[in-house]
């Protein structure tokens, strides 16, 4: 089932409120929904809050999405928060993205995530 998301314009962002359970291709979709969005709307940074996700990915499946996010959403600057506990491996996923060309940080707060995509 794929993830549900609301969506809340920001000042320098897109605030995405995920819901669901965690999986490779429901991560893929969301890629493709930000890519979207991205185009249509003019808008590079997203915050994804995670508080909904249910569940964590194998290292293998972050590495894979790692790379998709980068390929798909390589000109997009991506910051995570509120992420599950049982998610043990946010710098590995940063690491993969930011190794790729891409832009992903993980913080404990909106106005962390915020401030950091406010920098040019």
């Amino acid at each position: 089932m794929p993830f549900t998301v609301e969506k809340e314009k920001r000042e320098h962002s897109i605030l995405y409120k995920i819901a669901g359970e965690n999986s490779l291709q429901n991560f893929i979709e969301l890629a493709d929904e930000i890519y979207s969005d991205s185009i249509e709307l003019h808008v590079s940074n997203f915050i994804l809050d995670c508080r909904g996700i249910r569940g964590a990915l194998e290292i293998g499946d972050m590495f894979k999405l790692g790379n998709y996010f980068t390929q798909k959403l390589k000109f997009c600057k991506l910051a995570g928060i509120n992420t599950p506990a049982d998610w043990h491996n946010n710098k590995f996923s940063e690491n993969v993205v930011r190794n790729r060309g891409g832009k992903l940080e993980h913080f404990q707060t909106l106005e962390d995530a915020e401030r950091w995509l406010s920098k040019i």
